[in-house]
């Protein structure tokens, strides 16, 4: 019963989100009925699929309930890839065990344009023109499909932001071409200048420089966000320019979003409300992120807190400023000399 489709030799598990997860150690089963199937932390998975089967020690079961009835299995086997799909294990079959999981020298962590955290790189299996890398957790997901970089400075550069028909040319710097794009921002009040960028080029002065009264006109918009969402009001997509309001009142908050929400939110997120009853609601576009609503909540959460501690911090300031005023008072109060009694 073994697929006539091509395969890598590669296997994957499928998470409940719908992602594929390679696995390093999994081995293949043999079976009467000749299926594709492997072992992986004691329990049985379907290869061309990722979904679980059984645990290992009902396996016997499993080949028992089946035996004789291989058309009942093929049946149900192709129901599941109606439904889930195939794994990367037959739609990536040129990602060879070998790419997804590399030796060491070929791995680096590495800073990211536009990208907050550091992430984990490995040379890409391209290997003409420039040195190039792909993100790992883009390639366990996309395989050769997965965005290429390129290092410089000790940062990652996408290659999708660089001009292709010019990065064999000789004299081409990825260097230089960031940094005139740089000057050309610079000359453009309002234009952006991403902080990564800068950091990269070693000019984040300049950048902060120029990005001031743009940053604090963010700073306004935020602070008037926050006090509508804390009297139940709408707060709706403020989108200027690449900057998204909703990205950045998590941000500020300290909320981290998955990459997948974050995404959304940029996208789709249309308007969030807090309600007086300790809810929320919002309106969106396209597909719900099922999980925003929760994000939401402790959005609210984080927001009420700040306030609360700016509250505190302003009423212990005006107490101490009394306290000091009163004590200023006692110095500058005249000595009153008290008169000895005469006989």
């Amino acid at each position: 019963m073994s697929t006539a489709r091509k395969h890598s030799n590669a296997y994957y598990t499928r998470k409940a989100e719908g992602e594929y997860q390679p696995c390093k150690n999994a081995v293949s089963v043999r079976n009467d009925f000749d299926a594709d199937l492997f072992r992986y932390r004691g329990i049985i998975y379907e290869g061309s699929t990722g979904i679980h089967i059984c645990a290992d020690n009902r396996f016997a079961e499993f080949i028992e309930q089946y035996k004789g009835k291989e058309a009942r299995y093929a049946e149900n086997l192709q129901k599941i890839v109606s439904t889930y799909g195939l794994s990367p294990r037959y739609t990536q079959p040129k990602v060879r065990k070998a790419d997804l999981f590399p030796p060491d020298d070929k791995r680096r962590l590495s800073k990211t344009l536009f990208q907050e955290d550091k992430s984990w790189f490995r040379r890409s299996p391209i290997d003409t023109g420039p040195e190039l890398y792909t993100m790992e957790k883009d390639f366990m997901q996309y395989g050769m499909n997965s965005p290429l970089y390129t290092p410089c400075n000790g940062w990652m550069v996408p290659l999708a932001m660089l001009p292709l028909d010019r990065l064999d040319q000789p004299g081409f710097s990825v260097h230089g071409f960031i940094e005139a794009k740089f000057e050309a921002l610079l000359a453009e009040p309002a234009e952006w200048i991403d902080d990564t960028i800068a950091e990269l080029l070693g000019r984040r002065e300049e950048a902060d420089a120029h990005n001031l009264p743009m940053q604090q006109a963010r700073d306004a918009a935020i602070s008037i966000a926050e006090r509508e969402l804390l009297l139940h009001n709408p707060v709706p997509r403020l989108n200027h320019d690449g900057w998204n309001l909703f990205v950045h009142l998590f941000r500020e908050n300290g909320i981290k979003l998955p990459t997948q929400t974050r995404k959304w939110v940029q996208s789709s997120l249309k308007e969030i409300r807090y309600k007086s009853d300790g809810g929320c609601s919002f309106r969106y576009s396209g597909k719900c992120d099922k999980a925003i609503g929760s994000y939401i909540l402790k959005l609210t959460a984080a927001v009420k807190e700040k306030h609360r501690a700016r509250e505190k911090s302003s009423v212990l300031n005006a107490l101490g400023e009394h306290q000091k005023t009163i004590a200023a008072q006692g110095r500058a109060s005249p000595t009153v000399k008290k008169e000895q009694p005469t006989v």
